[in-house]
């Protein structure tokens, strides 16, 4: 898939918000997707085609004019349907940034994650997601008050359609069951085999049935999971050191951390903190 129009705003420290508009044709031979949490708030918003996504364990089969609400550090991944078109935008933005008054702006907890628009609803998230990308590329006077006051109508809008029922979501138990495992274990040692057996099925059915449901193998979920509880104990505890991370997310040692957090992020953990906390 290329991008149709990306605007990567997230650079520019005083407009710390992402939009990317890609669409094409889903290449069936493309590598899996990586686990993903952010600390800023994230909607995917789909326009046309299908898509599924993995979130806090649950997958969500998203249609035409469908929108994913995810959470500031909720794991999530898009789970790729071969050879099908898909027109697609991500909106990503820190609650901070649109200086607000919380209690307005808050979602509730039980806010559904999937909210399907009306036409007129989708028109005018389409209509906002033009005006701020217009805006940032031409950069005129007051372009990033604009921009805020644009996510904050968006904001708005998606709590209002947020109050209708969420549509009907498919769930596999067995998937379920063994995620809900992993959750609570993927510090451990978990082998393939001795989760087959835990779950009276064989290694190839258990595999087979977890890519389907999350979009990742296990022993990748369980990497990546470990990884994803690194970066974000970097990110809200700047005082814990390396090492104890290291431990605390289920490494042996600190060589295998540094290198698996390194193939999975493209930086090693003294890096990132330096980037994230030098910005």
């Amino acid at each position: 898939m290329k991008p149709l129009l990306e605007h990567l705003a997230y650079k520019n420290r005083a407009c710390p918000v992402i939009i990317r508009w890609v669409k094409g044709k889903i290449n069936k031979t493309r590598k899996l997707y990586c686990l993903a949490h952010h600390r800023e708030v994230e909607f995917l918003y789909i326009k046309e085609g299908q898509a599924s996504y993995y979130l806090n364990g649950k997958k969500y089969h998203l249609g035409k004019h469908a929108l994913l609400f995810i959470r500031p550090y909720e794991m999530h991944t898009f789970i790729p349907c071969p050879d099908s078109y898909l027109e697609k935008c991500r909106i990503s933005f820190p609650w901070s940034f649109l200086k607000e008054n919380r209690q307005r702006l808050r979602f509730p907890p039980d806010f559904p994650r999937h909210i399907q628009l009306s036409e007129s609803e989708a028109m005018k998230v389409e209509i906002i997601i033009i005006h701020c990308l217009q805006e940032e590329k031409e950069k005129k006077s007051y372009w990033i008050d604009i921009i805020r006051e644009k996510l904050k109508e968006f904001v708005f809008l998606i709590k209002r359609a947020g109050q209708r029922p969420e549509p009907p979501r498919r769930e596999n138990p067995i998937a379920s069951q063994l995620v809900d495992y992993l959750e609570k274990n993927y510090t451990q040692s978990l082998p393939i085999p001795l989760l087959a057996q835990k779950f009276g099925f064989s290694n190839n059915y258990l595999s087979a049935l977890f890519q389907k449901h999350t979009g990742v193998g296990i022993k990748q979920y369980i990497l990546q999971r470990r990884i994803l509880e690194a970066k974000k104990m970097i990110d809200t505890c700047p005082a814990l050191k390396t090492g104890v991370i290291a431990e605390k997310t289920g490494f042996d040692s600190f060589v295998l951390f540094n290198h698996a957090f390194k193939k999975f992020t493209g930086l090693t953990p003294g890096k990132y903190r330096r980037i994230l906390y030098n910005a």
